[in-house]
């Protein structure tokens, strides 16, 4: 987080923004998780039901969690992602990351979504 504070004050050129910028809390400020926000409970069963459903499919297509559970999982895809396509999009490059590994011999021969596979997906959809 100090890196992005300073890149962000780097770019503040203007007076207005530089003043403004001790305002701003950036993502890796916060230490807020998916079940810390409240009166979503609909919304975050649905979102939590998607990825469920798309660890699944990732699963029957012969991926397999190694080092996380699938609660694991799920709480870090949602942690990040806010949407339905959003999180359909971490577990589909989790998946496709898993496959290239195992096609390059990384894995131990199995097509596997490790921690470090899904934080990678994570922060391609997502950036940083």
């Amino acid at each position: 987080a100090p890196d992005a504070r300073r890149a962000a004050e780097a770019a503040a050129d203007k007076e207005f923004e530089r003043r403004l910028l001790p305002e701003v809390v950036l993502p890796g400020e916060v230490a807020v998780g998916f079940d810390d926000i409240g009166a979503l409970d609909a919304a975050k069963a649905v979102l939590r039901e998607v990825a469920t459903y798309y660890l699944k499919r990732a699963s029957e297509a012969g991926c397999s969690l190694v080092g996380l559970t699938p609660a694991e999982a799920i709480e870090r895809i949602l942690s990040r992602a806010g949407n339905a396509a959003e999180v359909e999009d971490i577990v589909e490059a989790a998946r496709t990351t898993a496959i290239y590994n195992h096609r390059a011999g990384v894995g131990g021969g199995q097509v596997a979504i490790s921690q470090e596979v899904l934080e990678k997906a994570v922060r391609r959809v997502m950036g940083a």
